[in-house]
């Protein structure tokens, strides 16, 4: 199914979400987001999620990971189709003290994206991001982008991007 979203929030909010899949086809999201997981506290969090899409095409940030408050989110695989348009295709925003990890990312094509990946770690830490086979077309700005403390990433993939289109913090 196509899911047409007219709001400027995110079309999907995932909350309190564990041991599930979701399976999601296109969502068309022009004035805002697509999917959002949010935890903000220790008893409202997301983990061994399995998320897989087919199109995600939005204004802001296709898939958007937020965790504050000493919530959490981890554990977490998205197994992908096409960021199509948005400011990111994948953002990871932790602004709070702790940490997120393990979210693995497979086969997420970055097609109309500004930034295909980006982890914020704000305050807290972010570690063990693991992206496998993205693909990706001369569209984006950066393939990777990441600010404050982020660490033990692996990206394992084929196909060769420029130095210039990774650009990492200083505590990365």
């Amino acid at each position: 199914a196509t899911f047409l979203y007219t709001g400027n929030d995110f079309a999907f909010r995932i909350m309190s979400a564990e041991n599930c899949h979701i399976e999601i086809g296109q969502i068309n999201a022009m004035d805002g987001g697509g999917i959002e997981f949010f935890s903000d506290s220790n008893t409202n969090w997301n983990q061994y999620v399995s998320l897989s899409f087919n199109c995600i095409e939005c204004k802001t940030d296709c898939i958007h990971v937020k965790v504050t408050k000493g919530g959490w989110s981890t554990e977490n695989q998205v197994y992908g189709g096409r960021f199509k348009a948005g400011e990111n295709g994948v953002n990871v925003e932790h602004p709070g003290m702790d940490f997120t990890n393990g979210w693995k990312f497979y086969n997420c094509g970055i097609e109309g994206v500004t930034n295909g990946f980006c982890f914020n770690a704000g305050w807290g830490y972010i570690d063990d991001m693991v992206i496998v086979n993205p693909r990706y077309e001369e569209s984006y700005k950066t393939i990777l982008k990441t600010k404050g403390k982020v660490f033990n990433c692996l990206w394992i993939g084929t196909s060769v991007f420029k130095s210039e289109e990774i650009e990492c913090s200083k505590q990365t």
